[in-house]
Parts: structure tokens; sequence; C-alpha cells
């Protein structure tokens, strides 16, 4: 299984705004600062470009850290178990402080969150986040778990394989029964390794 780097700076400035441990809407991280997720994104990602690095999803967790989420840049599909390609992987030690230094000097200056934080640069692993449409189509034939801001028919949580995705949904397929799901109902969600079947290679599909 591929090493999972990852590369932990601490920020000297107490937390102030985030308050969930991953958060996926446009709201704000700061009161004093106004600065949404969105804009802390687009000022993370071309600081990653710039290392031939995609960025995943931006984190912030109840320990007070800014966790970023990179992969290779250009890579598509999901990971191969067998061989450690695919989704979050080819992410070096390097790699991740080259971006980890960038974006220490690059919060310095902008100064998004006031307070103490640690920043916290690392690739997804073979359990990668789910972040929009664009991931859920890239994905199409992988298993994934899924959890929604509120339940549908009392159930929040879903466990199956991407079928398909088409004009804003996913069609999860868990024991052979389909779900829909709307992708904007959707809190977070990330793909689930499974060990590749005895004599093959790569994630099993479903029977």
């Amino acid at each position: 299984m591929p090493i999972d780097p990852a590369v932990e700076v601490e920020r000297e400035n107490p937390p102030y705004g985030w308050g969930n441990p991953a958060v996926m809407s446009g709201a704000p991280i700061s009161r004093s600062a106004g600065l949404t997720r969105d804009e802390l994104v687009e000022l993370i990602a071309p600081i990653c470009a710039a290392h031939r690095c995609a960025l995943v999803t931006i984190e912030w967790t109840r320990d007070r850290t800014l966790r970023v989420l990179i992969e290779r840049e250009g890579l598509e599909g999901p990971a191969d178990p067998s061989t450690g390609l695919g989704a979050g992987a080819g992410i070096t030690l390097e790699d991740c402080q080259r971006v980890s230094r960038d974006l220490s000097a690059a919060l310095d200056v902008n100064d998004p969150i006031p307070g103490s934080y640690r920043l916290e640069v690392s690739s997804p692993g073979l359990n990668r986040p789910l972040v929009g449409e664009k991931d859920f189509r890239r994905f199409v034939g992988t298993r994934a778990k899924v959890e929604l801001r509120e339940p549908i028919e009392g159930r929040r949580r879903f466990d199956g394989r991407i079928e398909s995705v088409d004009s804003g949904t996913v069609v999860l397929v868990q024991d052979g029964k389909p779900t829909t799901l709307r992708i904007d109902d959707i809190a977070k969600a990330h793909l689930v390794w499974e060990p590749p079947a005895r004599g093959g290679r790569g994630p099993r599909k479903s029977s």
C-alpha cells in the first residue's frame, strides 16, 4: 500500500470560524477576515498547481488543523491497489514539503485565519474524498461512502458502487439496489479502498 506523506507546520496565531471537521460549504471561515472556503481554495489551488499538484480539498479539524489534500496533477481514475497508481498517488514527502513551504508564506501574507493552528499538507490516501460532480464522474465504478446533510426516508449514510452520474445526481448501488442522491445534498463522501480480488488486480467490480 502506498505511503501517505504529510507535512505539518505549527501556525502562530485560536482558530475562529470553521467548527466542522470538514467544511464543504461557502460559509465564512473567519468572522473578522470574512473569507469563505471558496476564497481560501482560490488562494491554495494555484500554489499546488505551481508544483504540478492538484488540490483535492481542504478541511478544518476540531484540533485546529487546516488540512490540505493534494494529488499528482493529471491523474485520472481510481487507485489500483496492486500498484498504488491513481487517485492520490504519486505524491511524495518532498511535494508536500514544497507546497507547505509556499502555502505557509502565502498564509502569512494573507492571514485568512486568525489565531494559532496547524497547517497539514498530505496525500488524500486511498480513501480519497469526493468533492463535487466532477469527482463522482471520475470514479464511476468505484465503491464510495456518502453522508447526506439531511436524511431521506430516515437514512443519512449510504455505502455502494458509483453506477452513474447525471445532471447533479449520483446513483449508488448496494446489494443490487440502486439509490439516486442529489449531489448538492451530500455533506461528505469518500472512496472506499478494496483489496484486489484473488488472482486479479485493481478494485473489485460489483456483481
